[in-house]
């Protein structure tokens, strides 16, 4: 009777998973599946079939402080070695950035559903930091062209003073994701490109933003 009841809360739990992530609330989803994996008796292989879609709702969950936690718990559970997103999850959890053509993202999107991959479509691309060691490779452009405002832009002096520009690229990433920032990251010519700001002023407002955003991730980095 008892195995019964603990087989009917573990079916719950599970559907309860599956509608999160149907719905993709795949932060909350990600927890719930990890959560479950725990599960006392499972044996190994059901155990990797709840840690698998924890790895994939987690990795689309969306951006910043919350996703971060849960992919660092996520690479930390030493089950998640033989999972097959495991690399992808790896790279995540350790900050490289991850191209779009590389083997595991394509391998990530084979068994994705059909609601995962509407909403992998829609995240940004994010660029190759072995690609981005420099900070003259960047420009910030409005509309493509340049802003000729000299050493004392803002965002140009936080680059050479701080060496910021893996900053920079994460923070102006997470907030185009996030719908903060109206931007184009084109990793091709290497350049930011904002949307049709409406004047002058309004240009260094955000430029002064994301260089502001990005000497915080520096400074909180350097005081770990």
């Amino acid at each position: 009777m008892k195995n019964n009841v603990k087989a009917t809360i573990l079916a719950f739990k599970l559907a309860q998973a599956r509608i999160l992530d149907s719905k993709r609330k795949f932060e909350e989803a990600s927890k719930k599946y990890h959560k479950i994996s725990f599960t006392a008796n499972l044996d190994k292989e059901e155990q990797e079939s709840c840690l698998l879609p924890a790895v994939v709702c987690g990795v689309l969950a969306p951006a910043g402080p919350n996703r971060n936690r849960l992919l660092t718990n996520l690479f930390q559970d030493e089950r998640s070695v033989n999972l097959l997103d495991y690399k992808i999850l790896s790279k995540m959890a350790l900050g490289p950035i991850i191209q779009d053509n590389e083997n595991e993202m394509v391998e990530f999107e084979k068994h994705l559903k059909a609601h995962q991959l509407a909403k992998l479509s829609n995240m940004l691309e994010v660029l190759d930091d072995e690609e981005e060691n420099s900070a003259a490779k960047m420009m910030i452009t409005t509309e493509r062209r340049p802003l000729k405002k000299g050493p004392e832009n803002m965002f140009n002096w936080v680059v050479m003073q701080h060496n910021l520009l893996p900053a920079i690229k994460i923070m102006a990433r997470t907030m185009i994701q996030e719908n903060r920032l109206k931007a184009l990251i084109n990793r091709v010519n290497k350049l930011i490109t904002f949307k049709n700001p409406s004047n002058a002023l309004e240009e260094d407002v955000v430029v002064g933003n994301v260089a502001a955003a990005s000497i915080a991730v520096g400074e909180s980095g350097n005081t770990k």
